[in-house]
């Protein structure tokens, strides 16, 4: 009896099974046709003005849905908010993190010339000696044809014509040398590193010497600095990304081993990045806090709604004595949110704060005040949208679209920042 029993058991639970995904698929296409009739009529037209001109223009349609995506995002939101696809929102979670591929150089244009703008830490231009400041002349590709660059678009036209790991030399004229320099290097993945160290004698970076590998502390002695006070340490921070925190302490740690009780920040061309590693360098910047746990910054959401970022703690260095703070046109988002934290609580002060002129002739910072979320998908891909304005610990200030601006002697040209730096720490 039991054996004949079994059979029937099984196909029962078969069945069952049956009916209960066949409940879920209706549920969920019931679920999205409810979602379709509800939706509002403009968004409605927007798919089936796509699905239509799939179907009907008598042309190829070259658009895909992401296009179509960016245009109503550039129409109808602001510059920071952004679609990604699938693709695209991997390379995001991997630059997070610090994974990178590529050359590690950004660009600017001016007066019919290509200037590198910034080097990637650890990157391959990086390793391979390319400086902030080089002017890109040309180069020779993988079959030994030479280029001559114009323009920026020249450069990109011949770094796309690179594949990974095939190498190319590129040709840059130096300030202060009489011929040009040439370098050689290749497009490969790298861990990107975000904190550089100097003083008057050594300097450290984070670099790694196989591709790919997680980068260690290098020391090497210094040859030509700015910085000959023996109690000054120079710390620049180039985002707020990857390990940065953990490359801070390292840099904080060898500077007091070396003596140097006072710093100077460098947080020029530093365009933010996340609000976790903010609150965790702050947790280094900020003293004097009524609390173990201070407020960094008030988030302002639809609805007047408020949240808060605090520090997980106050760990001021004690050997640190004073602080300097470098800052330009292209300092924003997270780095000016440290900066008014580091204000708020007294860290630094509007005296010892030193910022770049721009091209208008007015020392201030980018000014964004504002915050993205990103939302996944159900593609894979991620929206990033602008949801909410930051406030400094005051609850009042929101630097949104004006920066903090200094006057006086503190307001200099990018060739007087460092001097005036350690004018303001000698004071």
């Amino acid at each position: 009896m039991k054996n004949k029993e079994k059979p029937k058991s099984k196909k029962k639970i078969v069945f069952i099974s049956l009916i209960l995904s066949a409940i879920i698929i209706c549920s969920f296409l019931l679920g999205y046709l409810i979602s379709y009739i509800c939706m509002d009529p403009t968004l409605k037209d927007l798919y089936q003005v796509f699905s239509i001109a799939n179907q009907h223009y008598y042309g190829k349609v070259e658009s895909t849905e992401e296009d179509f995506a960016n245009v109503l995002i550039r129409e109808a939101l602001d510059e920071y908010s952004a679609y990604y696809n699938p693709s695209s929102y991997l390379d995001v979670k991997n630059n997070a993190s610090g994974q990178y591929s590529g050359v590690g150089v950004n660009f600017s244009n001016g007066d019919n010339k290509t200037v590198v703008f910034s080097v990637s830490g650890n990157s391959p231009a990086d390793k391979a000696g390319l400086k902030a400041g080089d002017i890109l002349r040309g180069g020779i590709d993988k079959n030994g044809e030479e280029w001559t660059f114009s323009d920026r678009q020249d450069v990109i036209d011949f770094f796309n014509s690179m594949k990974v790991n095939e190498m190319f030399t590129l040709h840059v004229e130096r300030t202060g040398e009489f011929t040009l320099q040439s370098f050689t290097l290749k497009k490969e993945e790298y861990v990107k590193t975000y904190v550089e160290y100097l003083d008057s004698e050594n300097q450290m970076k984070f670099m790694s010497r196989e591709e790919g590998a997680q980068p260690e502390k290098t020391i090497i002695p210094t040859m030509t600095s700015e910085i000959t006070d023996s109690k000054v340490a120079y710390i620049k921070i180039l985002s707020f990304e990857g390990d940065m925190v953990g490359q801070f302490k390292k840099a904080l740690e060898y500077m007091k081993e070396s003596g140097r009780s006072k710093l100077m920040l460098d947080l020029r061309n530093n365009g933010g990045g996340y609000m976790t590693v903010l609150t965790e360098v702050c947790s280094l910047l900020v003293k004097d806090a009524n609390s173990n746990n201070p407020i960094i910054t008030y988030v302002k959401e639809k609805g007047e709604r408020y949240r808060t970022y605090t520090s997980a703690s106050t760990n001021f260095p004690s050997h640190v004595t004073e602080i300097s703070v470098l800052a330009n046109d292209r300092t924003a988002s997270a780095s000016e949110a440290l900066m008014g934290a580091m204000l708020h609580y007294g860290t630094l002060t509007m005296d010892n704060l030193v910022i770049e002129k721009n091209s208008e002739g007015v020392a201030r910072t980018y000014g964004k005040g504002i915050m993205q979320t990103t939302y996944r998908l159900s593609s894979g891909g991620a929206f990033k949208l602008t949801t909410a304005k930051l406030y400094w610990p005051d609850m009042q200030t929101c630097i949104q679209g004006e920066g903090i601006v200094v006057t006086g002697e503190n307001a200099v040209t990018s060739s007087q920042a460092i001097s005036r730096g350690l004018q303001v720490l000698a004071n």
